[in-house]
C-alpha cells in the first residue's frame, strides 16, 4: 500500500488521488511502449481493478504497479522497454524485476510469472491472454474475472503467506461480489494452474479475517474443503489476522499450497535467472542459510500460541 510522506502538507485524499494518477500514467505509458514493441502485457492487481472495484485509483492505494509479460521469451525486451522510459532497476526476485521512476517515485514490477517459483503453478500465458478483458477506461488489459480471482488467491496466500494488507483481502471479496464470476469458471481456472489449495485457503483466510459477504459465503461452501488441513489449523491458530510476516511462516504456507513439494524446494533454492536482470543474485547455500536463520525448520507454533 502506498505510504504518504508525512512532510507533505496536502490532504490525504488529495495525495492519494495524485499518487494514483501518477501510477496510472506510468502504467499507460509502459503498456503503450510494450505494444509498440509487439509485446503482450497484462496489468495485475491494484492498477487493473481500482476503477471497477473501488471507483478510482484514489480509493485503492498501491505500493507499486504490476504487469505480467505474456511473451516470456521476450521478457528482456520488456525490461529494456521499462529502461527506455527512464526507469531504474532497483530490485529483482525469481519472478519479477522492480523498476522505479526517479522523478515520480512510482515503482513498476514486471512479472515473468504470476507468483514466485515460476512454473510451479502451471499457468498458460496464452490462455490468459485470449481470455483477457480491457481495464476499465484505459487501453490496458487485465486478467479475465475467474483468472483474476484465482490470481488474487495465489498472490495473498502463496506470495505473501497471508501476511497481506486489507486491500489484498478486499480485492478478493470485491472481485467475487461485484464481478460475479461463475463458480464453475473459477474452479476451472484454479484447476488449470493447480491452484485449488490456494483458492480454498484464501476463502478460509477471508472468513478468519472477519470479512462477511453473501458471495464469500457461497464460495466458502464449496471452496473451504479445498484448503489443506494444515493451513486451516494454522489460520485458526493466528491471534491476529492478517498474521505478521515471518519467513518461516511464509515457507510453511508455500510448502502446503505448492502443487509440488519438490518443485517448491528446488525453485526456492535454485531459481532460474530472470531475463534482463542486472542486479547480482545470491546462491543456493546463502538462500538455505537465510531460511535456517529465520527458523524454517523450527516447529510451527501449535494452535492457540502466538505467531
Amino acid at each position: 500500500m502506498a505510504v504518504r510522506d508525512p512532510s507533505n502538507p496536502l490532504p490525504q485524499a488529495y495525495w492519494l488521488a495524485s499518487r494514483g494518477t501518477q501510477q496510472m500514467d506510468l502504467g499507460l505509458r509502459f503498456a503503450a511502449a510494450a505494444q509498440s514493441q509487439g509485446l503482450r502485457v497484462l496489468a495485475l492487481k491494484g492498477i487493473s481493478i481500482a476503477d471497477e472495484l473501488y471507483g478510482g485509483v484514489q480509493n485503492r492505494p498501491m505500493a507499486d504497479i504490476d504487469f505480467l509479460v505474456v511473451d516470456t521469451t521476450r521478457f528482456g525486451i520488456a525490461a529494456e522497454g521499462a529502461r527506455s522510459l527512464g526507469l531504474v532497476e532497483v530490485g529483482a526476485s525469481d519472478h519479477a524485476l522492480v523498476f522505479k521512476e526517479p522523478a515520480s517515485g512510482v515503482v513498476l514490477e514486471l512479472h515473468v510469472s504470476l507468483t514466485a517459483c515460476p512454473g510451479l503453478f502451471k499457468v498458460d500465458h496464452d490462455l490468459l491472454w485470449r481470455r483477457r478483458l480491457a481495464v476499465s477506461g484505459t487501453s490496458m488489459f487485465r486478467l479475465a474475472d475467474p483468472d483474476l480471482v484465482v490470481h488474487l488467491a495465489l498472490h495473498t496466500g502463496f506470495q505473501h503467506g497471508f501476511a497481506a494488507n486489507e486491500y489484498h483481502y478486499g480485492d478478493f471479496v470485491r472481485a467475487i461480489e461485484k464481478l460475479k464470476p461463475l463458480h464453475d469458471q473459477i474452479l476451472a481456472s484454479a484447476v488449470e494452474c493447480s491452484a485449488l489449495k490456494a483458492l480454498g485457503a484464501m476463502a478460509v483466510a477471508c472468513r478468519r479475517s472477519g470479512l462477511e459477504s453473501p458471495a464469500l459465503a457461497d464460495l466458502l461452501e464449496w471452496a473451504a474443503p479445498l484448503c489443506p488441513p494444515a493451513i486451516a489449523r494454522w489460520l485458526d491458530s493466528r491471534h491476529e489476522m492478517p498474521p505478521p510476516m515471518r519467513v518461516a511462516s511464509l515457507a510453511f504456507v508455500r510448502y502446503h499450497l505448492a502443487s509440488s513439494k519438490w518443485g517448491y524446494f528446488r525453485q526456492t533454492l535454485l531459481p532460474k535467472p530472470i531475463p534482463g536482470r542486472s542486479l547480482p543474485r545470491i546462491g543456493a547455500l546463502a538462500r538455505l542459510a537465510r531460511l535456517v536463520d529465520a527458523g524454517l525448520f523450527s516447529p510451527v507454533p501449535p494452535p492457540g500460541n502466538p505467531s
